[in-house]
């Protein structure tokens, strides 16, 4: 599956671009968890639905634990959404140190944020250069070895969501979860 995402040629790094066409391509898992909250924007819970960019890890405690992030609204309910896909093509970012990684952003990107706010700069941007890196055999962008995957205007992919209710408490919901990560079996 290809998408065909928009290109603002007012906001491409050439820089950027010429160091994502170094970087490997490979296909994105078919299983992949979203953790949230109920009033996220972009998240309807309601009607099994996502849209705009979102982080997504094939590990489902990685990904629910950031229903916690520091910056949600912890009066609303604690999800992980949970999407099936056809696998599409990612670009995969290399291993890289954190400084090495904001140092490329920033000369790329010199007005790029620093803080927790160039998580978001980097969903914003990112749909238009692999679009302009790639064309349509690409539509994706992956990272921290595969762990976390940007499927940018997700609801442009073709997915099937469904919402998981987490506990109220982190650690609940931690201890729902073996040491390597894997969910506990019920004693049911």
């Amino acid at each position: 599956m290809s998408i065909n995402f928009p290109i603002n040629p007012t906001r491409i790094s050439e820089r950027f671009v010429k160091v994502m066409r170094t970087w490997e391509i490979c296909s994105t898992p078919r299983l992949l968890f979203h953790g949230c909250r109920e009033n996220d924007i972009g998240v309807d819970w309601d009607n099994c639905l996502l849209s705009g960019n979102k982080w997504f890890s094939p590990n489902e405690k990685y990904a629910g634990e950031y229903a916690w992030w520091v910056t949600r609204d912890s009066t609303s309910t604690p999800l992980c959404a949970q999407i099936k896909m056809e696998s599409v093509q990612a670009v995969m970012r290399p291993s890289m140190h954190t400084q090495e990684w904001f140092d490329l952003i920033h000369s790329c990107f010199p007005s790029a944020p620093s803080d927790y706010e160039l998580s978001r700069f980097i969903q914003d941007i990112m749909e238009s250069h692999i679009c302009f890196a790639f064309g349509r055999e690409v539509s994706a962008y992956m990272s921290c070895d595969g762990s976390e995957v940007l499927l940018p205007s997700c609801e442009t992919f073709n997915i099937e969501v469904s919402f998981h209710q987490l506990p109220p408490i982190k650690g609940e919901y931690i201890k729902l979860f073996d040491e390597e990560g894997n969910r506990r079996q019920s004693a049911d």
